[in-house]
């Protein structure tokens, strides 16, 4: 589909004629497949600003785009991880205490869609003829910037375009000057009314505009008539002869006499170039003197000079002008004595040598070295092979040998081995299928209770159920239940159920002698269901507090409290039950100020202490306010970085699986937070893991990857 863009940039309010460093537009090289996409939109903003930087963010990601394979999102997650890579390195090596990061946008335009891969709180804004204005990212989960963790945490976006459809990127100053309704007046502005208006603000920045067009439209756009270079050559009119009137002409200036028509035919007269004769120069002849060269005379002078140089260098070895007059009696040579000497003399040579060749010579050899283990590193950080980690420690130690100061040799050595001690003592885990859920572009939420397991779909904002056997590893049921959805009505009079966004199981005590499942819904309503009743048994109840829509993100419980994890106000709330009714105010669980960053929360649990999982995989546990001591270790490999928590409610001898679908394994760590096991799956499921819960009894872990639904059968072994 034809499409217009261009990158405005702005300095001090000023609209720039100069290349934005931060922001460009690529059309696809020759040589990549039409179906990865015609134009390549790139955005990059840091903080602090720095231009250069942004520039080698912005080139590495478009170039990784283009060379790697698969698909464009595959390509999209590699020009992204690749920039976030480069601006960590860059930060580490730096010696200046400002360390930018920020964010970054790709753009993939297709002939009738577009993809989103963002990382960081980037600002892109779609809008499509006759609908509102449509932001990206569209996620819940956390925004974490540009170059703050390692792998990205990125978003992808996904958008089908019409004609009239019109795409804003913008950096942070710029998008913060702009309201809503600024924007939905000013998108469909041509571009230099709407920068004249932005200018207004003041501003720093650079914004990418894209206008798509019908094909009928740009022809009439863009066509426009060529200029004509060709003329009908001049053709001389003959005709009657014209007589002026008035005074006759004087002779001197009178008209040519008439020709016949024959010979009236204009013709060029003929000229010839004139004949040029150039004077001859005569130089006159010099005369130059013979040189009488004899090299006898001229090899007097330094003959005599070295003949004198060697007889003092070498006593009675060259005879010199004085030994002719007098007569030495030449001493005998000890030739034995000489000949030791000159063969010390040159193994000293060949000593030093050798020993200057392989100490310079090793340590330049062990920097190659060192680089080729680099590569090889970054292929097995990919593959997540056995094989390819050995190769790094082949080459490491390769290194180490030449040069056994290096320590970066040595640093990459000992994290190789823990790598392969990880993978070839992780535990397989075999999968049993129970069933397909409806894709979601979010997360799905899943708990098991009550030989039950339960999960949230938040595309389709229902709440389904489905009974495990015995085994707990194949359905009870073929049928799936639902519990609740969005647009029901509970009972006559009450309002339909809004939005649901988290749930937790209730476990049994006076209020619910058979446990519950409690489900938020947005704005503080809370649905209660008691699975032993059946469904019939759906309540509702109106929590107090401010819960305004969308702050309200985990649900947790615990004995008969009800935990909101509030990240508008960073606070937890805790509910009271009174007579099985939670209508009492909350009660904060951190003291004004203490609380940590819960925006950056991804998973919530409590036995007693309450565990929070983080955007950068650390995990923190805190008891009644104050931080606990609680350290969670991590396993073999630096680079775990979970995103998924379930917790056993045991509360001494339970224990805490982590699970990490950039890495494909799922960790076990005890109460203590000491590594315990590591588990896997034979093929690539894990790759799409984005929900995880396990049961003790039996003991099984539960997921959903892939839009499947799984059971996994723990190994019964102890703990190392």
């Amino acid at each position: 589909m034809p499409w217009q863009s261009e990158v405005l940039r702005f300095q001090e309010g000023m609209r720039s004629c100069h290349a934005a460093p931060e922001a460009a537009v690529e059309k696809s090289p020759h040589n990549v497949p039409a179906q990865m996409g015609e134009q390549l939109a790139v955005l990059v903003d840091l903080a602090p600003p720095l231009p250069h930087r942004s520039r080698e963010i912005r080139v590495i990601a478009s170039e990784t785009y283009w060379n790697s394979a698969g698909s464009v999102v595959a390509r999209l997650r590699r020009a992204l991880a690749a920039a976030n890579r480069y601006l960590i390195q860059t930060n580490m090596q730096s010696i200046s205490i400002q360390r930018p990061t920020g964010q970054i946008t790709c753009v993939v335009f297709l002939p009738e869609e577009i993809f989103f891969g963002q990382v960081g709180p980037a600002y892109a804004r779609l809008q499509l003829p006759a609908h509102p204005i449509e932001s990206f990212p569209q996620t819940t989960r956390p925004l974490l910037p540009l170059g703050s963790t390692r792998p990205p945490l990125i978003h992808i976006g996904y958008a089908k375009v019409t004609p009239g459809s019109i795409l804003q990127l913008a950096t942070v100053e710029i998008a913060g000057e702009l309201t809503t309704e600024f924007t939905s007046t000013t998108l469909a502005q041509r571009g230099q009314e709407w920068a004249e208006q932005l200018a207004a603000h003041q501003s720093n920045g650079s914004v990418v505009l894209a206008r798509f067009f019908s094909e009928e439209s740009a022809a009439e756009t863009v066509s426009r008539q060529k200029p004509r270079w060709w003329r009908r050559p001049l053709q001389m009119v003959l005709g009657k002869t014209f007589t002026p009137s008035g005074e006759t002409p004087a002779p001197g200036v009178a008209p040519l006499p008439e020709l016949p028509k024959e010979q009236a035919r204009w013709k060029l007269p003929e000229w010839r170039w004139p004949a040029l004769h150039w004077p001859q120069l005569h130089l006159p002849k010099l005369s130059w003197p013979a040189i009488d060269f004899n090299w006898k005379d001229r090899w007097r002078l330094p003959h005599s000079s070295l003949k004198r140089f060697f007889s003092a260098l070498l006593p009675h070895k060259v005879t010199g002008s004085s030994a002719k007059a007098r007569s030495h009696r030449i001493p005998v040579e000890k030739k034995a004595l000489m000949g030791g000497m000159t063969l010390g003399f040159l193994l000293i040579i060949l000593l030093i040598t050798t020993s200057t060749y392989l100490q310079f010579s090793g340590a330049e050899r062990a920097e190659s070295i060192f680089k080729e283990a680099q590569a090889a590193w970054e292929v097995a950080y990919t593959t997540q092979t056995a094989e390819d980690w050995k190769h790094v420690v082949v080459l490491t130690e390769k290194a180490i040998n030449l040069a056994p100061e290096h320590k970066l040799a040595k640093e990459m050595q000992n994290e190789a081995q823990l790598a392969i001690d990880a993978l070839e003592n992780a535990a397989i885990l075999e999968l049993h299928k129970l069933g397909e859920v409806h894709p979601s572009p979010s997360p799905h939420q899943l708990l098991v209770a009550d030989s039950w397991l339960y999960w949230l779909n938040p595309s389709s904002n229902e709440v389904v159920g489905l009974r495990l056997s015995e085994d707990g590893i194949s359905p009870a049921a073929d049928s799936q239940q639902r519990i609740l959805k969005e647009g029901e009505v509970l009972s006559a009079g009450s309002q339909p159920v809004g939005k649901l966004i988290d749930f937790a199981w209730m476990e049994p005590h006076t209020g619910y002698p058979d446990g519950a499942l409690f489900i938020y819904g947005d704005g503080g309503r809370l649905y209660v269901y008691e699975p032993a009743i059946g469904p019939h048994s759906r309540d509702e109840q109106q929590l107090l507090g401010e819960l305004s829509p969308s702050n309200i993100t985990l649900v947790e419980t615990f004995g008969n409290q009800l935990y909101l994890l509030n990240r508008q106000q960073n606070q937890i709330l805790k509910y009271l039950p009174v007579n099985g009714v939670y209508d009492a105010p909350p009660r904060p669980y951190f003291a004004a100020g203490t609380a940590p960053q819960l925006q950056n929360v991804f998973a919530l649990s409590i036995d007693g202490e309450l565990y929070l999982l983080f955007g950068n995989g650390e995990l923190l546990t805190y008891f009644n306010g104050g931080e606990g001591i609680f350290r969670g270790e991590r396993p073999p490999g630096a680079d775990f970085q979970p995103t998924l928590m379930t917790l056993e409610s045991t509360t001494t001898e339970g224990l805490i699986y982590l699970g990490d679908p950039q890495r494909e394994s799922i960790v076990a760590l005890n109460k203590e937070g000491e590594f315990q096991h590591q588990f896997r799956v034979t093929d690539d499921t894990l790759r799409s893991l984005e929900a995880l819960t396990s049961s003790e009894e039996p003991d099984v872990l539960y997921l959903i990857a892939d839009n499947q639904l799984y059971a996994a059968p723990l190994p019964s072994f102890t703990a190392q």
